[in-house]
Formats: C-alpha cells, sequence, structure tokens
C-alpha cells in the first residue's frame, strides 16, 4: 500500500479508494492501515450477486510513513 500510495502522491493524488468484496478477510487489512468504509453496493459475478464495499483514505499521508 505505501508503494501504491507513493506511486499516487507523485501524480499529486492525495486520496486512495479500494474496492472490495464484504467477505474479503482483507477488509480488516485496509481498516487497520486506517480506510474507512463509505460506500457499499452489489455487484454480479458470473450468476451471483455479491456485496462489495468502498474503503478510502482522503489523506493519503499516514500510509506513507
Amino acid at each position: 500500500m505505501r508503494a501504491v500510495a507513493e506511486e499516487l502522491a507523485k501524480k499529486n493524488m492525495d486520496t486512495l479508494m479500494v474496492q472490495v468484496l464484504a467477505d474479503n478477510p482483507s477488509v480488516s487489512f485496509y481498516e487497520r492501515l486506517g480506510g474507512k468504509t463509505f460506500a457499499e453496493k452489489q455487484i454480479e459475478i458470473g450468476e451471483d450477486r455479491v456485496k462489495t464495499i468502498a474503503i478510502g483514505w482522503t489523506d493519503m499521508k499516514g500510509l506513507l510513513t
């Protein structure tokens, strides 16, 4: 995540969002890094409908340390 934040910062971007499946164990990883859930939606994968969540950082400075 630090490498991603560094590359985005080089492009003068200071926010970041990831969209993950709600039942993905990585959700807690993003939360530990300071990401906040700000949206949820249902998507179709094949014939299944699954819930996704958007996790974001309004200021990526915390990821750069």
